[in-house]
């Protein structure tokens, strides 16, 4: 389960330092982002089909590092039919920051908060002198769970201001809420595309 996150944290200790080299024009500027993102069915084992959408906003530790604060709205169609909104920390490393398109790493872990309605069971109800209807009794759940994401992705820019960035990310939740009572885990992909805004 947590053999991916082991990878991509490593990742960040390998690359990190490496990327420090090249720290300082931009360190201190305030960014802002907005993105929409499809939720593929089964891709990389997850939930699905669905879309997210959702913003974030962040600091620039350095040029070459970047951490935001982040907010999602994520709706799956499937059996649950389930709204899932994560509220996460996430820190990002670019890398080759002096080319045109930049590949960066993220890694954030935080809230998920998840709300499940399961599929409405028609119940077929006889009433003496009428023709058979249905009733349904759906039950709503809602529970907050830790959990993680990862992802990679690359950017470029669109104005001196703006870039335009594209990638894939992948959540997890454990499966005990912030209780700690026992519950399911949730896991979904996201291939998306959003804006970044970087004031001066």
């Amino acid at each position: 389960m947590f053999r991916p996150l082991l990878a991509v944290v490593a990742s960040f200790l390998i690359l990190v330092p490496s990327s420090q080299a090249t720290a300082g024009s931009a360190a201190g500027s305030t960014v802002f982002r907005l993105r929409g993102s499809f939720v593929p069915d089964s891709f990389a084992g997850g939930s699905g089909p669905g879309w997210s959408v959702g913003g974030g906003a962040g600091w620039r530790l350095n040029s070459s590092m970047l951490l935001t604060a982040n907010y999602d709205r994520v709706d799956l169609s499937d059996r649950q039919d389930r709204l899932i909104q994560p509220l996460t920390l996430q820190l990002e490393t670019r890398f080759q920051p002096s080319r045109r398109v930049t590949p960066h790493l993220m890694l954030g872990a935080g809230v998920y908060r998840r709300e499940e309605w399961p599929q409405i069971q028609e119940v077929p109800v006889q009433v003496p002198g009428s023709l058979p209807f249905g009733e349904s009794n759906p039950s709503r759940s809602r529970e907050s769970l830790f959990g993680f994401t990862y992802g990679l992705g690359v950017s470029a820019p669109v104005s001196k201001a703006v870039s335009m960035d594209v990638g894939i990310s992948y959540h997890q939740t454990l499966d005990r809420d912030l209780q700690g009572t026992r519950s399911h885990s949730t896991v979904l992909s996201t291939l998306g595309a959003g804006l970044t805004y970087s004031l001066p």
